[in-house]
């Protein structure tokens, strides 16, 4: 049935095309009274039968994504209140079938071809959808270009993703040139319909002063508008405002606990992380190094360095689980591998001891120098003590008072003892 109702898109839109050039050449009767219900009926009979045909409920929503709107929309939408109009509509929905492969195969060549009919008519989502193809490179060859052009028409139409995707490409300068006051005049429009995304990004540039003043209050109350509208990041963001006690915000750990625990829930690992550590510090909660280990196993286990290297002092130190130095050898190295300088700085201490994975010198230092290289002041130590015995490197009483210095300058207790060694014994 649907092929059917292709056929008679297509016939109806090739009509459509003849009707109006006839009409071009023919112009007392076709804007008469008699021509205009004339084209009125042909036109309308073609809409009736693609919607008995498909037999389409209208949706009003659109489906979007907070964290990008480089999504199809892919609802089907009918205007039911208007019976003189364009089929815009109906190629719309039918790129739509192609799409999700509804009624017909999936085609995304095929979708594009319908949606591209329906944006040269003006209809906003077609647009967008066009923009996304061209910015995917689904259904057609990728280029950012025309992506960016057809998101700015349908921007111009007021619709918030297409907005927010216009506000991306100024920003990374992605088809267009790069321009950040731009991006923030588009994030700005995309806020003010109440797209979660683009409210948080708004408060970014407040709150960086990248493209617009800086303005720490109004960074704080976009991040919570954005929070209030979903947006896990935001959620995170606000948490730390009150955790910190930044820009004037007076600290509150159990607010923090809350919208921590909030993003934490919608799986942002981030939120996750600082879930964790309110369990395992008692701030904001009671304290509970169980529920510590959990939060931070779920960050780790997407990612997180930082929550890797916490899950590693965990299985190190039995707190919330059973002690397995192997177990946080393996957490310390992913996230020592992802550059997490306390991370490179415990894998060196594995292999120096033999803690969880059998000793290694040579690899020992390597890690103290990768972390010390960060500025990590425990690592330039060790650093140091290695030159000093020449253990994993050459010996080097220079190099060793070097690092001693770096980690004494940082007010490691440790290092400045080993300064003084290093000054009496010359």
């Amino acid at each position: 049935m649907l092929k059917i109702c292709v056929q008679i898109l297509e016939d109806g839109s090739a009509m459509l095309d003849g009707l109006l050039r006839w009409g071009e050449q023919n112009r007392e009767w076709f804007f008469s009274g008699i021509g205009v219900l004339f084209i009125g009926l042909i036109i309308n009979l073609f809409v009736y039968i693609y919607k008995k045909i498909t037999k389409q409920k209208p949706e009003n929503t659109i489906n979007s994504n907070n964290t990008n709107s480089n999504n199809i929309i892919n609802n089907y939408t009918i205007n039911n209140n208007n019976y003189f109009f364009t089929d815009a509509d109906s190629l719309f929905n039918m790129g739509c079938h192609y799409y999700n492969g509804e009624g017909v195969e999936k085609n995304t060549e095929e979708a594009f071809k319908w949606w591209l009919k329906a944006a040269k008519r003006g209809y906003a989502q077609a647009q967008f959808n066009v923009g996304n193809c061209y910015y995917n490179g689904e259904g057609i060859i990728e280029n950012k270009t025309e992506a960016f052009k057809w998101y700015l028409k349908a921007a111009k139409k007021n619709l918030p993703e297409a907005q927010f995707n216009v506000a991306n490409h100024y920003f990374k300068g992605e088809g267009v040139e790069e321009n950040k006051e731009e991006a923030f005049n588009w994030y700005l429009k995309a806020a003010k319909q109440g797209h979660a995304k683009a409210q948080f990004n708004v408060a970014c540039h407040y709150n960086n002063g990248d493209g617009v003043e800086k303005n720490n209050e109004e960074a704080f109350n976009w991040y919570l508008k954005a929070a209030e509208n979903g947006d896990a990041e935001a959620q995170n963001e606000v948490g730390n405002y009150y955790y910190e006690g930044k820009n004037g915000i007076e600290k509150d750990f159990k607010k923090a606990f809350e919208y921590y625990m909030t993003a934490a829930l919608q799986g942002f690992a981030e939120a996750q992380k600082n879930v964790g550590w309110a369990y395992d510090q008692g701030e904001g909660v009671e304290e509970n190094k169980e529920e510590a280990f959990n939060w931070y196993l779920k960050a780790a286990e997407q990612g997180n360095a930082k929550a890797q290297c916490n899950v590693g002092n965990c299985y190190s130190n039995g707190e919330g689980v059973e002690e397995n130095k192997e177990e946080a050898f393996n957490w310390y190295l992913k996230a020592a591998e992802q550059g997490n300088a306390y991370a490179q700085g415990n894998v060196g201490i594995c292999y120096s001891n033999g803690l969880g994975v059998k000793v290694n010198k040579e690899e020992a230092f390597n890690w103290y120098m990768k972390a010390a290289e960060q500025g990590l002041a425990e690592a330039q130590n060790n650093l140091g003590y290695c030159y000093s015995n020449g253990e994993g490197v050459e010996e080097n009483k220079e190099e060793a008072f070097n690092w001693y210095m770096k980690a004494a300058e940082q007010g490691l207790a440790e290092a400045q003892n080993n300064l003084g060694y290093c000054y009496s014994n010359g």
